[in-house]
Formats: structure tokens, sequence, C-alpha cells
């Protein structure tokens, strides 16, 4: 499930596409309304907010197929919604980007480098990378895992896998797709300082492959959603779109099965 955003005036007919992955763990499903769906549309794209596999409220069925397969489940998901917008609307397939934010980065990162062909690139805020971070204290902290540290380990490999394997840092090889990611600039807090180590590893692999980044930092005005700072990190963004997204002369490389 989920809801579907369309421009008033694309720029491209048809028009590209974003799906965007439900955040949070577990997932929780998409607001009806998203301002910022909105910007993205006024931008000229279709927004695809999945409810993808795993959302809170939709029955153990859901939630285990996620578990079992927190890499895969998602990218099909967002497969199968991008085969059912395409048999009711006009879409440029060629130019699908993927968008998530925390866990839901995570999500974004690893379709990508699964479904080199589907996905043209992918834009991330706060993507949890080192997925490690949720289920232990930090190296340097004293005393056994929390309780909600426990809660996440038994959500993320209850299923049976293992977080040295879905990481998307643990597939190097596999880069393909031009990445955008945000991160806080104000890193104060034990999180942003794991998520910062997480994106810096990521970036360095993209960088030994000639894969393009693009790493933005946003401050507390973004998050309190003041105009000014999120007009920043928009523009930013696309710019981004144009060079890796638009682009004509962009061309997308061979693809390889990635197990």
């Amino acid at each position: 499930s989920g809801f579907l955003t369309r421009p008033r005036a694309p720029r491209l007919n048809p028009a590209p596409l974003i799906v965007w992955f439900a955040p949070g763990l577990p997932p929780q499903p998409h607001a009806e309304f998203d301002a910022q769906a909105q910007v993205l549309a006024d931008m000229g794209f279709m927004v695809c907010r999945l409810n993808q596999r795993g959302v809170a409220g939709h029955g153990a069925r859901h939630r285990e197929a996620l578990r079992r397969d927190p890499a895969g489940a998602p990218a099909a998901d967002a497969l199968a919604a991008i085969d059912w917008i395409a048999a009711r609307h006009r879409l440029d397939r060629k130019r699908v980007s993927l968008l998530g934010e925390g866990l839901a980065g995570h999500f974004a990162l690893r379709a990508a480098q699964l479904h080199p062909e589907a996905f043209r690139c992918a834009v991330v805020f706060e993507p949890i990378i080192n997925l490690w971070t949720w289920v232990q204290p930090p190296p340097h902290a004293d005393g056994p895992p929390s309780f909600t540290q426990e809660v996440n380990r038994l959500f993320l490999e209850g299923g049976g896998a293992r977080l040295s394997e879905i990481s998307a840092i643990a597939h190097a090889d596999a880069w393909r797709a031009p990445v955008f990611v945000a991160t806080r600039g104000d890193r104060h807090s034990e999180t942003d300082q794991q998520i910062a180590a997480g994106v810096a590893a990521m970036k360095t692999q993209l960088r030994r492959r000639d894969i393009p980044c693009v790493a933005v930092e946003f401050h507390t005005d973004y998050a309190a959603g003041l105009p000014a700072a999120r007009t920043r990190i928009y523009r930013q963004l696309e710019e981004f779109f144009n060079l890796h997204l638009y682009n004509y002369d962009v061309k997308i490389g061979p693809t390889r099965e990635v197990r």
C-alpha cells in the first residue's frame, strides 16, 4: 500500500518516479499528506510513498517477510510498486530514484545495489548503514545492550538474517548508482556520530569506484522545518537530480547479479 503524488507540470513526459520507503524500526506507515512529497512533485516527480512489507499494523505475515529478507523484501516491493504504477500511469522507467530516511535509507541503498537496472540513483537522509549500532552499545560504553537494542536485534535477526550480511557496506562491489546523502552537521549524540561513521565508510567505497556521491549537512533549522533551511537542501537535491537523473548523457552501466 502507499500514496501516489503526481506532478502538475512534469519536466519530462512521461514523468520520472521517486519510490520513498516508509521509515522506522519497525517501519511506520506514511501519513496521508506529506509536504516534502509535494515539494518533490513540484520538481516534476511522481512520488510513490511506499508502505513496504514490515510496516506496523499490517500483521505478522508482512512483518516476517521483512525479517526474513531485510534487503530483498523492500526492493521487491519497490519493483512491484513500479509495475503497478506503470500499468495505470505513464512514467519514465529509466528515471526512477529511491528515497529513504534512517533504516529506510538502508533499504534504499540496498535496493539500488540489488537492482541497478531499475533504480537510477538513491537519496538517503541519516541512513542507518552500520546496523550493529542499533543492537549493541558504542565500543567505549560499559554494560550490556539496552532493552531497546535487544528488541532491535530480535527484529532484525529473528528471521534468520545476519547483520554482517545485511549492511550495504558489506557489498562494496555492488555499488552502481549515484547517491545523495544528507546528515546532521551538529553531531552531538552518539547516534549522530554512528550515522556519520557509516556514511564515511560508504563514501569511501563509492569514491574508490568512481561513483558520484553528493553529501550535504543540515542543522536544527532544517529538522524544525524552517523554510530557508529546507530550501537550501532541496536546491542541492535538485542539482543532484539534474546531473544524475535528468541528464540524458548519463549511461546506466551493465547489470550484475548480486547475492
